[in-house]
């Protein structure tokens, strides 16, 4: 079976890799599209297997640090001591993300303020010490 030059093309033109920008700026790469969507799929089943693996092993008190440093990182305010949560989070809202009840989590908030870990006023929560969230995911992690 013979193609045609305008075949070719068209075949050529189909089995030519696909190449989307992954970053803008000076510094941007080029990385195949089916390549970006596995990186994509690869980050949201870490995501998934990190969320059970969560749930199924850490405690109460380490499932709402993992909560409030991920809450911290994506949207907090660092301060010059301490860093300040958005003012729409609420108890209810992290009980959500770590799998727990409104009050159990109420119940370790009020331990960390009682340790002055975490600081809280009538709107905002601020975490003090960073560190003592570490060492409470690094306990499960041994």
């Amino acid at each position: 079976m013979e193609f045609s030059e305008q075949q070719v093309r068209q075949l050529k033109a189909k089995l030519k890799p696909r190449y989307v920008k992954t970053r803008q700026g000076e510094g941007a790469r080029r990385m195949p599209g089916p390549s970006r969507s596995a990186a994509m799929l690869a980050n949201r089943l870490r995501q998934t297997s990190d969320s059970v693996i969560a749930t199924t092993f850490l405690t109460a008190k380490g499932r709402v640090a993992r909560v409030m440093l991920e809450l911290a990182r994506v949207c907090g305010e660092r301060g010059r001591l301490d860093i300040a949560l958005p003012d729409a989070i609420r108890q209810i809202d992290i009980a959500a993300m770590a799998g727990l009840t409104r009050e159990t989590v109420n119940r370790v908030l009020v331990e960390w303020e009682h340790d002055e870990i975490v600081k809280r006023t009538s709107r905002r929560y601020f975490i003090a010490d960073v560190g003592a969230f570490e060492r409470e995911l690094a306990e499960i992690n041994c």
